[in-house]
């Protein structure tokens, strides 16, 4: 986003608001497909001992056994089970903070203020990416409340503009009439 779409959208003088996960922000922490998607990679490119597949077997969610392959049932992991990708990593020693600090996939505090001079806007786009219609309406509303108090403050901005990771499918009208009666959001972006 930094280096290559930011720098495209300047030369074509197309302006840009990019919409961000606080937990993200930094290579603090990875998405938790993306995790998937490096111990799906080290699953096809080494030779893994069957005892160790049959513990991961044993780790992934009950209702995640019925794929026929393991790299199918690692893509169907849900948000709320994130934590068994972090436990199936650790099994097989893939090394998720190491990805992260030497591949750095997310955007860093400087590069943002960066594109903030260059005249790029941002937004807030949860904590970590959950599918909005899978948390009940508290966890919603910390995930929204909390990624733009984030974006905010870390960013010096005066206006809260949030866009729903995946879509806002299925979100309640009590969580829309919850945001707009706090003032905490000023626009928001969703594709239902």
């Amino acid at each position: 986003m930094h280096d290559i779409v930011s720098s495209f959208r300047l030369r074509k003088g197309v302006p840009a608001t990019f919409f961000i996960n606080s937990d993200f922000t930094d290579n603090r922490n990875m998405y938790f497909q993306h995790k998937s998607s490096l111990i799906i990679d080290h699953l096809l490119g080494q030779r893994i001992p069957k005892s160790l597949l049959s513990t991961v077997e044993k780790i992934l969610p009950q209702e995640n056994k019925q794929n026929t392959s393991l790299t199918s049932r690692m893509k169907s992991i849900k948000y709320l089970h994130r934590n068994v990708v972090d436990i199936i990593a650790a099994n097989l020693n893939v090394d998720i903070n190491g990805y992260l600090k030497k591949h750095q996939p997310y955007l860093t505090t400087e590069q943002i203020h960066s594109m903030i001079k260059r005249g790029f806007t941002f937004g807030a786009h949860s904590i970590d990416h959950p599918l909005y219609v899978e948390l009940d309406l508290n966890e919603q509303l910390r995930q929204t409340i909390t990624s733009i108090d984030f974006v905010k403050k870390n960013f010096h901005l005066n206006y809260r503009a949030f866009a729903f990771p995946h879509t806002d499918y299925g979100v309640s009208k009590e969580y829309f009439n919850s945001i707009k009666k706090s003032g905490l959001v000023d626009i928001s972006f969703g594709t239902a």
